[in-house]
């Protein structure tokens, strides 16, 4: 998606129809974030296999998952809830240390 900072990620957020305030998200362990939604917490885990992967769950199953074609270091998550509740938009800044990128998914919070 290109860098996606700022203003630019909440107008974004807006047009999407999210509330621009993020959810708290803590960092469990490296690679690992907690998202605390109102419902239940959601997990994002970053894992380097073959090629780099994000996987985002619940304690019920996989919500989303992708994997990244660069060699990021660096990874920044946030989270942002949907009006009704339903739909979480993750926002992750990635960085490779010399490019700074931005992965955007939705995903439903309730695991198919």
């Amino acid at each position: 998606m290109g860098p996606v900072h700022g203003k630019r990620l909440k107008s974004y957020i807006k047009r999407q129809g999210y509330r621009i305030h993020p959810l708290p998200v803590t960092s469990v362990e490296k690679n690992l974030w907690r998202i605390d939604t109102p419902a239940a917490p959601v997990f994002l885990k970053v894992q380097a296999k073959k090629v780099l992967t994000w996987t985002l769950y619940s304690p019920d199953g996989e919500l989303a998952q992708g994997t990244m074609d660069k060699p990021y270091v660096r990874f920044e998550p946030q989270a942002f809830l949907s009006p009704n509740g339903k739909l979480l938009l993750m926002s992750m800044q990635v960085n490779t240390g010399w490019y700074e990128d931005a992965i955007v998914q939705t995903a439903r919070l309730e695991a198919p």
